[in-house]
């Protein structure tokens, strides 16, 4: 189906117009972990140790605007993006033709929209997303709130995971791991 968007300049094609993808279309653009990793010190997270981030932001208008340019830049990333929510909020993963991939875990499409995502589903906190090859098994759970950081990044790194975010409740405070080397072992 071919789409049609108003705008004030006129009618244009929409962005989802699979008519006109190309074969290297992307819905974002490409990224490195040296890229995610200048973004979290630009909008001000600090390091807790070599690879592990922490981020608070405050302000709501703040907020919102860092965690879509941190979050595009995290889908950016070369691999499979997952998002672990509980379950009042899977409802909108299943809506939003999502593909299940464990309890609670869901492989997000890539056209599903970032601002979207961060102003409903994780809105409330206490998710995590995460890019690596294949989803984390249900059982291995990183808290990287409450976990020891070496142990956990050591996990994350052997399960292939390139990069994690896990938040807190409302999203006002995220924990990071960049673990650049994850995706290539």
């Amino acid at each position: 189906m071919y789409r049609w968007t108003l705008a004030p300049w006129g009618f244009h094609p929409a962005e989802n117009n699979l008519e006109l993808r190309g074969p290297e279309f992307r819905h974002r653009p490409e990224t490195d972990a040296s890229a995610l990793t200048a973004l979290l010190r630009e909008r001000g997270a600090t390091t807790v140790v070599e690879g592990l981030w922490e981020a608070i932001w405050r302000q709501d208008h703040e907020r919102a605007a860092a965690q879509v340019e941190v979050l595009e830049c995290l889908r950016g990333l070369d691999q499979s993006v997952f998002l672990r929510i509980y379950e009042d909020v899977e409802w909108s993963a299943s809506n939003g033709g999502w593909r299940r991939s464990g309890e609670h875990t869901w492989q997000l499409p890539p056209s599903a929209s970032t601002r979207l995502l961060v102003s409903s589903t994780l809105a409330k906190g206490v998710w995590q997303l995460y890019v690596a090859a294949r989803a984390l098994a249900d059982e291995t759970w990183i808290d990287l709130f409450k976990d020891d950081p070496p142990t956990a990044l050591d996990i994350l790194s052997g399960h292939g995971v390139v990069a994690l975010v896990d938040a807190g409740y409302k999203s006002v405070e995220w924990s990071v791991a960049v673990l650049p080397h994850a995706g290539s072992a």
